[in-house]
């Protein structure tokens, strides 16, 4: 799971979007691949702002063939 919250972002999407390419570089590492479970995000508002939460595992990569 990742979340955080930013300051400069009006966009919960762009938050999320920021998460789950963190969550690719993780998976990555391992040689594997993202696999997304849940997530959440909330856009600024007066006083708050904009935050996103994923919950993802990492799975075995899948061969490709031709």
């Amino acid at each position: 799971m990742l979340g955080t919250q930013d300051g400069m972002a009006y966009s919960g999407s762009k938050v999320k979007a920021g998460l789950y390419q963190q969550a690719q570089q993780f998976c990555e590492a391992k040689n594997e691949d993202v696999m997304p479970v849940n997530s959440t995000s909330q856009d600024s508002s007066f006083a708050e702002y904009a935050s996103a939460e994923i919950q993802f595992r990492c799975a075995a990569r899948v061969a490709q063939g031709n």
